[in-house]
């Protein structure tokens, strides 16, 4: 008899464990069904609410914090509490989730070019304009540290200061008739000078172009007429030599 009576307590306490579990099930179900009402109209104005603040800061959101680069752009975080600007990282293509209180900074990586019209003055005091073309770019791998020493701005404060002052020292050298007969010539001067004043603030020249020459309508005037003149004797000359 002692041991029925053992046997069967283990089997009494899991059908007492069961039935409270069962209990508790049925009071918590009971409890909900009777808050059920409250709980959804709770739910509803929280995702009215919700809704109504991911619409009202989704430009700001979009703008900070869900960033999408694009083909062709390169990204560059600035951290409130983690010292500034992250130098050991460039944020590639693709999507990037930034903390509200950061801050990143995209920037065109592709090869760009930028028309400018500079006017320097010649050997002889006369003024010219030149239109060039400037090809240009951020160097690969320096972009945090152009960023830190110059900015998103940088070809406001560093290639076409730079370009403009190499172009006025090499112009100032010639005579205008010599713009036109030494173009290759002063390109490669004004290269030699502007790559390393360029290449120093963390940025690619790749190349330079003059694409046109504007001098004043006097002097333009009286070198075609020179030119005229001497073809006129070339062929004079050309005809003696043929007679």
């Amino acid at each position: 008899m002692g041991n029925r009576t053992c046997s069967a307590r283990p089997s009494e306490r899991v059908e007492h464990n069961i039935t409270y579990i069962r209990r508790q099930w049925q009071n918590f179900r009971a409890w909900w069904h009777s808050r059920y009402p409250l709980f959804r109209n709770y739910f509803i104005a929280l995702g009215l609410v919700g809704s109504f603040l991911l619409v009202f800061f989704w430009p700001y959101l979009n703008e900070r914090v869900f960033m999408s680069l694009q083909s062709g752009e390169a990204g560059v975080l600035w951290q409130r509490f983690s010292g500034g600007t992250n130098l050991k990282y460039t944020y590639g293509e693709g999507f990037h989730l930034v903390m509200p209180w950061d801050r990143l900074f995209v920037y065109n990586v592709r090869l760009q070019q930028t028309p400018h019209k500079i006017v320097a003055l010649c050997k002889n005091g006369l003024p010219v304009e030149l239109e060039v073309s400037i090809r240009h770019r951020p160097q690969d791998g320096r972009l945090p540290l152009l960023h830190t020493v110059v900015g998103p701005n940088y070809l406001e404060v560093v290639v076409k200061p730079e370009i403009e002052a190499h172009v006025r020292a090499v112009v100032s050298q010639f005579e205008p008739n010599e713009l036109y007969t030494s173009e290759g010539y002063i390109l490669n001067l004004i290269l030699q000078g502007a790559l390393r004043g360029i290449g120093e603030r963390y940025i690619s020249l790749d190349d330079l172009l003059i694409k046109r020459v504007v001098l004043p309508t006097k002097v333009a005037d009286s070198i075609e007429s020179k030119l005229i003149e001497e073809q006129r004797a070339l062929e004079f000359e050309f005809r003696v030599q043929q007679a």
